[in-house]
C-alpha cells in the first residue's frame, strides 16, 4: 500500500501554493530566524588556473587567469527523517553547491488530517532553523504518515524547497482523533458507525455507547454483546462480518429506542490514546 497517491499530491501542491503566498506577504520574515547576511567573499568560489612552471623561469602575468564563480541560490537536499519520540521528527539535510540561506524552513503534510502540520512558529506550518544548521526537530504532534520537506529561505532572493521530500511514518505521539464520524440507520434499532480510518498511526479503535437517561449500555456489535467494542490492526479482537478496522465501520444493534452518544477513540502504535470523537444518534425505529 503506497502512502502517496496522485490525488493526495494534488491536494498537497494546492495547499503549498496557498501557504507560500502567505509566506511571501508576511511583513517581517526576519523574525523567523536570526542570522547575518553572508559576506560577499563567502558567496564566491575562487579558482586559479596557471601554466606549468619550470624552476627559475619568471611567471607571465598574462598566463594567470583568476575566475570568480558565484555560488548559486538553490535548494538543500533532505538526507533523512527519523522519529525523535513524542510525535517529533528529526530532519537531517545537506546544502552542498548552493549559497547558505538566511534560514532553513522545514514543513510537513499530515496524510490523515489532509493538511499541513501546524505546530511551528506561531502555530504555523513553518519550522525555522538558523543558517549553518544541518539538522532540526519538527513537531508533528501525532503518530501517522507524513511528507517532509526542508527548504532554503533567502528572503528577498527567493525560497527553494528541496527536490527530494521524504515520506515516512512517525510511530510516537498520540493517535489522531477519529475524523468524519457519522451514522447509517438500518431500521429495527440497527445502525452502522462510520469513521475515516488512520492506517498509519493507529493500531486499535475502541467504542462505547451512552444512552441518555440510562447511562452506559451493553450493545451487540463487532465485539459481541458487551459495553466495549475493539477493532484492532490484526483483526483478532472483532467479528469481521460486523466491522472493519481498515474501512472504518462497525455495525451495532441498540437495546431500545432513544438518544445515544457514541464515543470512539484511537490508540497509537506506542499505546498513546487519542481524544474521543463523539457522535449523537437518535433511534426512533
Amino acid at each position: 500500500m503506497k502512502l502517496a497517491r496522485r490525488t493526495e499530491w494534488v491536494a498537497v501542491a494546492t495547499a503549498l501554493a496557498a501557504a507560500l503566498w502567505l509566506l511571501a506577504v508576511t511583513a517581517d520574515r526576519s523574525t523567523l530566524a536570526s542570522s547575518a547576511e553572508p559576506e560577499n567573499s563567502s558567496d564566491l568560489s575562487l579558482a586559479f588556473f596557471s601554466p606549468a612552471e619550470t624552476p627559475g623561469e619568471s611567471l607571465d602575468p598574462a598566463a594567470l587567469h583568476t575566475i570568480f564563480v558565484e555560488t548559486p541560490y538553490g535548494p538543500p537536499s533532505l538526507a533523512s527523517v527519523s522519529d525523535n519520540g513524542g510525535g517529533v521528527a528529526n530532519l537531517v539535510w545537506t546544502n552542498t553547491g548552493v549559497k547558505e540561506p538566511m534560514q532553513f524552513l522545514g514543513f510537513s503534510w499530515d496524510i490523515y488530517s489532509r493538511g499541513w502540520a501546524s505546530r511551528g512558529l506561531n502555530n504555523s506550518m513553518w519550522y525555522p532553523y538558523p543558517a549553518g544548521a544541518r539538522s532540526g526537530l519538527l513537531d508533528v504532534g501525532f503518530s501517522g504518515g507524513y511528507h517532509f520537506w526542508i527548504s532554503n529561505d533567502y528572503f528577498a532572493n527567493g525560497w527553494y524547497p528541496c527536490n527530494n521530500p521524504a515520506t515516512t511514518i512517525i510511530y510516537s505521539g498520540a493517535s489522531h482523533t477519529p475524523a468524519d464520524v457519522w451514522f447509517e440507520q438500518l431500521g429495527n434499532r440497527r445502525i452502522i458507525l462510520h469513521w475515516r480510518p488512520d492506517w498509519y498511526g493507529t493500531w486499535l479503535y475502541e467504542i462505547i455507547a451512552y444512552k441518555v437517561g440510562t447511562g452506559w449500555v451493553v450493545i451487540n456489535g463487532p465485539g459481541g454483546h458487551q459495553y466495549w467494542h475493539f477493532l484492532d490492526y490484526g483483526g483478532a479482537a472483532y467479528n469481521h462480518a460486523e466491522g472493519s478496522f481498515w474501512d472504518g465501520w462497525a455495525r451495532f444493534t441498540m437495546p431500545s429506542k432513544g438518544d445515544y452518544w457514541f464515543f470512539l477513540g484511537a490508540v497509537s502504535w506506542l499505546n498513546v490514546p487519542s481524544e474521543w470523537a463523539v457522535g449523537y444518534l437518535h433511534i426512533s425505529s
